[in-house]
């Protein structure tokens, strides 16, 4: 059984987002698309630590919801608040300029252009802009045209405004409105002094009834909107896979950035470009009234100082002198990285039994797929092998393909896999793992049924047409015809304890479900 495309939680569910890749080098659509009344903005804090989602979670079917036991009560659902640009602009403390770019706001980046520059430089410097106090302005993409879950299940701003008119960044004649989605970091609040906090509740008439704390400005930020900053982690989880999608980019691509100010290479301070998917060095390419604090510590805080690129054609010749190599070769610390992780569900040698682990960090009694990053120079079938042999001392055969998905906490892409052990012998690394057990499809049922009648998300499921009596005495029988009493395993099954399994947002979920599937159904054996 694979997963569709609905149950992979952060995918691209039915392509709601077109992420227009080939827009981003286009500064003047780029603008546009930013001063579009279809554009919509959702806000983060500290490089994307926190979102801003709505005051009040959306109940699923509350009234049926009511009725049903406690186990299987649906949670509520968390809902992205999405703002427009006017509501943005409240935030006078973010130097949204460069997009803006009206004559009573200039921009404080200008990139001149001399002589005839290479394209490849101008499309590359031509979108780059100095963002203070380490924040980001990233474009997430165009919506798709069936975005009633979205709408529906976040609040008004997501409903069109018919006195608005659609972009086109073609300039084409266009029936259909689309919105537009940007994610807005204000960067790290610690960086903002006590006037700017004073002068935004001075604004807004918020009294400064407690002492001044960067707590108290998000808190503050979010009582305008009529919202709530949550982590990533505990808001992110109760989304709808559309929302979700549209998060795990933003999360992705604005943690990128914060983490990577400086060029690798020489130091310097790197610029975004590409609305977020890029990063420049500008060593010696900054006027000399820009260059003073480049390399400081303080560049990444509120400067006021306009900035301002020269690109000469003489710059990039080949015989040219280059500050940094970054700027005329290939390099892969421009653009964000994806770390790629295998996690495998690990079959007993006669397929009756799963191995799963847990470690010293997890909730108490549960268990999931063993994990881990794949190396450099590393295939995935390599990497399945060696995480088994570290963590559990396990050698293996038919390493199998499951399933991807993306796994923004902050950049990683979890590749699913199923393989056989040769062995039952485990040999734990109790410096990775805190324990490892086979477990039977006894142990697993309920654990996988809790799971599926508790989430709010949409999958099949496997174990809604059979109970675990009925599955105890199908075993019965068959260990009772074939004389088979599976005496080479450690039998766990104390139904006494209530094993866990991860939330249905992760992928080892659905390999555990999976292989429960392969149990319970003939037909879809691994």
């Amino acid at each position: 059984m694979d997963i569709n495309s609905e149950n992979q939680f952060f995918t691209n569910v039915n392509g709601v987002i077109d992420r227009m890749n080939s827009e981003r080098e286009d500064l003047s659509k780029l603008r546009s698309i930013f001063n579009s009344p279809q554009s919509r903005f959702i806000l983060s804090t500290n490089g994307s630590s926190n979102f801003l989602f709505s005051n009040r979670p959306s109940s699923i079917s509350s009234e049926k919801n009511s009725s049903l036991p406690e186990a299987e009560k649906k949670p509520r659902i968390q809902n992205i608040k999405f703002l427009t640009l006017e509501d943005v602009l409240k935030c006078s403390f973010l130097d949204l300029n460069f997009y803006i770019n009206s004559e009573s706001n200039p921009s404080r980046t200008t990139v001149t252009l001399v002589d005839d520059v290479p394209k490849r430089v101008s499309s590359t410097y031509s979108t780059a802009t100095f963002l203070p106090n380490k924040s980001s302005i990233v474009f997430i993409g165009r919506l798709s045209n069936d975005i009633s879950d979205i709408a529906d299940l976040s609040n008004s701003l997501l409903i069109s405004d018919s006195s608005a008119s659609p972009i086109n960044p073609n300039n084409s004649q266009s029936e259909t409105t689309h919105f537009y989605i940007w994610a807005i970091d204000i960067g790290q609040l610690s960086s903002y002094s006590f006037e700017t906090f004073s002068n935004f509740n001075s604004a807004h008439g918020i009294k400064d009834n407690v002492p001044y704390s960067h707590e108290k400005f998000e808190l503050d930020i979010a009582h305008l909107f009529g919202g709530r900053f949550l982590d990533f982690r505990t808001g992110s989880f109760g989304l709808l896979p559309s929302q979700a999608h549209i998060i795990a980019i933003a999360k992705s691509v604005i943690d990128w950035n914060y983490r990577n100010q400086h060029c690798p290479s020489c130091g310097t301070l790197t610029w975004p470009a590409q609305a977020g998917f890029k990063r420049v060095c500008v060593n010696g390419l900054m006027s000399s009234d820009s260059t003073e604090n480049s390399k400081s510590s303080q560049s990444v805080t509120n400067e006021k100082s306009h900035k301002t690129l020269i690109l000469e054609k003489k710059l990039f010749t080949e015989d040219a002198f280059k500050p940094c190599i970054s700027q005329t070769t290939l390099n892969n610390f421009t653009f964000p990285r994806t770390d790629a992780v295998v996690i495998v569900a690990i079959i007993s040698p006669d397929e009756k039994h799963i191995l799963l682990a847990r470690r010293r960090n997890f909730p108490p009694n549960r268990y999931s797929c063993i994990s881990g990053f794949i190396d450099p120079a590393e295939s995935i079938e390599d990497a399945v092998r060696r995480e088994s042999m570290e963590e559990v001392g396990l050698k293996l055969s038919n390493v199998t393909y499951f399933a991807s998905q993306p796994w923004p906490l902050p950049n990683s892409l979890m590749i699913g896999c199923f393989a056989k052990a040769q062995t039952l012998e485990i040999a734990l690394d109790n410096n990775e793992l805190e324990d490892a057990k086979w477990f039977s499809i006894n142990d697993m049922f309920n654990p996988v049924k809790n799971i599926e009648v508790s989430s709010h998300l949409k999958f099949p499921r496997v174990t809604a047409n059979i109970s675990l009596d009925q599955l105890e005495s199908n075993i019965k029988e068959k260990k009772s015809a074939t004389g088979n009493a599976d005496n080479n395993y450690k039998e766990i099954s104390d139904l006494s304890k209530e094993y866990m399994l991860p939330p249905a947002v992760a992928i080892g979920y659905f390999l555990v479900q999976t292989w429960c599937k392969s149990q319970l159904e003939s037909a879809n054996k691994l």
